[in-house]
Formats: C-alpha cells, structure tokens, sequence
C-alpha cells in the first residue's frame, strides 16, 4: 500500500481541473492501493 501526503495546493488544483495529474492522484486514492495521510494543520490550511 502507498501512502501519499496531499499538499492543499494539490487538492486545490484537482478541484480546478479535471483533466490533470492531481485529479487523477485524487481519484487514486479511494480504491484501496493508496492511503491519505492528512494532519490537522494542512486540513487547516
């Protein structure tokens, strides 16, 4: 299993844009091979 810190600026971009790297990593992340890592201060942020 991977395990991904998301910067906001990635999320910010995959919300932007369908079409790009971010959306796609987004879209990754839910199907079991990929675990998000979050800390209070980024969801803050």
């Amino acid at each position: 299993m991977y395990q991904v810190v998301v910067d906001t600026n990635v999320i910010v971009a995959a919300l932007l844009s369908s079409r790009g790297a971010s959306h796609r990593l987004l879209g990754l992340v839910g199907n079991g091979r990929w675990k998000m890592n979050l800390s209070v201060p980024l969801v803050l942020e």
